[in-house]
């Protein structure tokens, strides 16, 4: 009985401080959370929407402080490892910590939560999958958009990428460093193997029998290393 007087104490604490902040910062942070205007294909939308621990249809449930907090207490009680949030907090957190990145003032836990909630409040899901992957450094010499990073590793446009190119830029999006197709090679393709997984498993009509193969890549200028 102790236990849940005490978790029902830390979480009415924890939805008013968001609640708090959220009526504080949301109208300052709404000033420059700008959506990116750039339409990408399906194909794209749902890479990065498994990618992000997304399942089922793509979409954005808009979600509010006390939401995030139950959806934490949720996963605490059932001993999940994840955090399961309304669909589209994955995508809509995603997209706000690449906006806040170079943004120091706005660094900050409880500023990206805020954000989150902002976002799926008064951003399409197109909106949000456009400014997540135009926002992202794709391991080269500056922030770029996915436009960016399709010419840069495969010379094409985004709408010219197959599903293995897709699934590339996803990958090294999803940590430059870490799951650099050049440095980090192992790694890279295990992140590519799950991403395949997962398509399979959300859509399996449309990728059953799909097999990750790594694509001929192009080393940007400014690449830390050479492929072995």
């Amino acid at each position: 009985m102790k236990f849940f007087s005490y978790l029902a104490s830390i979480l009415l604490v924890m939805v008013l401080s968001i609640q708090i902040a959220y009526q504080y910062f949301a109208p300052e942070i709404s000033d420059f959370l700008i959506p990116s205007q750039n339409i990408y294909s399906q194909d794209i939308a749902e890479v990065l929407w498994v990618e992000l621990g997304e399942m089922g249809d793509i979409r954005m449930d808009p979600t509010s402080p006390i939401g995030v907090v139950f959806s934490m207490a949720r996963s605490v009680l059932t001993n999940n490892d994840g955090l399961e949030f309304s669909a589209g907090f994955n995508l809509s957190s995603k997209s706000s910590r690449h906006f806040l990145y170079d943004k120091p003032n706005y660094r900050g836990h409880l500023y990206g939560v805020v954000s989150a909630i902002w976002i799926s409040n008064h951003w399409t899901t197109e909106q949000t999958i456009a400014t997540t992957v135009d926002n992202a450094s794709f391991r080269l010499e500056k922030k770029a958009t996915f436009e960016d990073a399709a010419a840069a590793y495969f010379r094409k446009s985004s709408n010219q990428l197959t599903t293995n190119e897709i699934v590339t830029l996803i990958t090294i999006m999803a940590g430059p460093s870490v799951f650099d197709p050049f440095c980090r090679t192992d790694k890279f393709m295990r992140r590519a193997n799950a991403i395949q997984s997962q398509l399979i498993k959300n859509w399996p009509d449309k990728y059953a029998g799909y097999v990750f193969n790594r694509p001929e890549i192009i080393q940007p200028k400014g690449s830390p290393c050479s492929e072995r």
